[in-house]
């Protein structure tokens, strides 16, 4: 995933059966916490925008918060 600045909610792919993991591909390396959609609003309500921390499964989607600040590199890896 290769995010836009100001864009949260990024569609997954057609066989996505669960997330395994996700990060920042930075130097250091940024994990993010996996979290129920519940807890990503309530530890972000806002759509503040920053690096992402945390990511949740929405649907068809994956939520990230805080909402990212520019463009980053994340691989994801999935269960199929």
């Amino acid at each position: 995933i290769t995010t836009v600045g100001g864009t949260s909610s990024y569609a997954l792919p057609s066989d996505f059966l669960s997330a395994r993991l996700a990060y920042i591909s930075a130097d250091p390396v940024v994990v993010l916490q996996q979290t129920t959609l519940e807890n990503l609003f309530s530890q972000y309500p806002s759509a503040a925008t920053s690096q992402p921390a945390q990511i949740a499964v929405a649907g068809a989607n994956l939520l990230m918060r805080p909402v990212p600040d520019s463009a980053y590199t994340i691989p994801f890896f999935f269960h199929k």
